[in-house]
């Protein structure tokens, strides 16, 4: 079976966004201090990984359509959408 290299990197993403949310919130209770970098990096390495998704996933869909790929293609624009909305919402505060 050929695994969707999109659908992957969705996974990946998911994983790493929910591994930064999970430090974020035990933060300031592991005493890492005020340098939030590491959070900015690894949400900006996510980014990245989202990007790469989509042209991934929109190169395998011109291969062959299959459920996978879609929801790799998908899943990686709402990854991309999600940061859109967290910019934009950061900006407005």
């Amino acid at each position: 079976m050929d695994k969707s290299k999109s659908f992957q990197l969705f996974i990946l993403s998911f994983i790493i966004i929910g591994l930064t949310f999970l430090i974020a919130t035990f933060w300031d209770m592991l005493e890492l201090g005020a340098n939030k970098i590491p959070l900015a990096i690894s949400m900006t390495i996510t980014f990245g990984i989202s990007i790469a998704g989509v042209i991934l996933g929109i190169t395998e869909l011109k291969k062959a359509k299959e459920k996978k790929k879609w929801i790799g293609v998908i899943g990686n624009m709402l990854v991309l959408l999600l940061f859109i909305f967290m910019i934009i919402f950061s900006l407005k505060k």
